[in-house]
């Protein structure tokens, strides 16, 4: 069963009912100005998603056309800038979309947008979303490091791709989760049943939810905020003459 799920909804306030349903990892969306920012995760859901032991994921989407370098450059940028804010750590892959029927005609333009995304957002690494045919261009010249199949099983080479297992994550088609618009996606597992590197990490470190103390959404019970620390003076300690610094027992 899916564990994963993409949406363009703010996630707070359904935590509860999201994990119930087996769902831990989130793919958020995030994208520059003067893209739509109500689809993207904000630092406080970020914040959120950590401090109630979930993880994130990210996809930078403008309009799913990407063409030429100037605009894979662009979004590159913004996508590691974010992604810093954020606190993904380094090696963790973003994903850009093709979200179309690629032809060949477009491709030369797109790929050289992945290609510039790829660059620019290093030392992060970059997975790609589109049809089957485009991943299979573009995993196979080493632009990306991961393949999103996208729910439109009818573009070109997609339901061969999920038939022969080349991807790395596949969107099913938009279901209703807990009270959200989503997107559950489905793992390749390997033989021994391990599922892929698909970008997921806790944002902003390990310890973020509880460093950070986030205001708990509406179904969590908020909790209790922890108490000052009181500095308290000590004389030096000194060691016995015979139990000086540096001696054996």
């Amino acid at each position: 069963m899916p564990h994963i799920l993409d949406t363009n909804r703010d996630t707070r306030g359904h935590y509860d009912r999201l994990k119930a349903a087996g769902y831990d990892t989130y793919i958020r969306y995030i994208a520059a100005p003067p893209a739509r920012q109500d689809k993207c995760v904000s630092d406080a859901e970020a914040r959120a998603i950590a401090a109630v032991g979930l993880q994130l994921a990210l996809v930078y989407e403008v309009n799913g056309r990407p063409r030429g370098a100037d605009v894979g450059h662009r979004d590159g940028v913004y996508a590691k800038k974010r992604a810093q804010q954020l606190g993904a750590p380094a090696g963790t892959i973003i994903w850009y979309t093709a979200d179309e029927d690629t032809t060949d005609a477009i491709f030369g333009p797109t790929r050289d947008a992945f290609v510039a995304f790829r660059d620019a957002i290093a030392p992060y690494r970059c997975g790609g979303y589109a049809s089957g045919w485009m991943l299979d261009k573009l995993f196979s010249a080493g632009v990306i490091v991961a393949r999103w199949l996208t729910d439109s099983t009818g573009f070109r080479g997609s339901k061969a791709s999920a038939a022969a297992g080349r991807y790395e994550l596949k969107q099913a088609l938009p279901t209703p989760v807990a009270g959200l618009d989503t997107d559950p996606d489905a793992e390749h597992l390997d033989v021994t049943g391990k599922g892929p590197d698909i970008g997921a990490f806790v944002p902003f470190g390990a310890a973020a939810g509880a460093a950070a103390m986030p205001p708990a959404p509406p179904d969590h019970p908020a909790p209790p905020a922890p108490k000052p620390a009181v500095s308290v003076a000590t004389a030096p300690i000194v060691p016995p003459p015979d139990r000086q610094a540096g001696g054996g027992s």
